[in-house]
């Protein structure tokens, strides 16, 4: 069974921050890294999760390639 585990983030009034493969520890014995997908299941009680730029919803998928790439926000 794959497990996640993201560290507590806080990010000041008005700022970003970056959802890094440093932040996120995740692990599968059954799948390579890149093969990984991720779904947004719930929105930060403040603020929205974005791909890229474009703002998630929940459900939306990311892969193991956006946490190497910093395109989650």
């Amino acid at each position: 069974m794959p497990t996640m585990t993201v560290r507590p983030l806080r990010a000041p009034y008005g700022g970003t921050v970056v959802l890094t493969r440093d932040l996120v520890i995740v692990s599968d014995a059954d799948t390579e890294l890149e093969d990984l997908i991720f779904t947004l299941e719930r929105q930060p009680r403040h603020g929205n999760v974005t791909d890229d730029g474009r703002v998630m919803t929940e459900g939306d998928h990311f892969t193991f390639e956006h946490l190497v790439n910093s395109l989650i926000r």
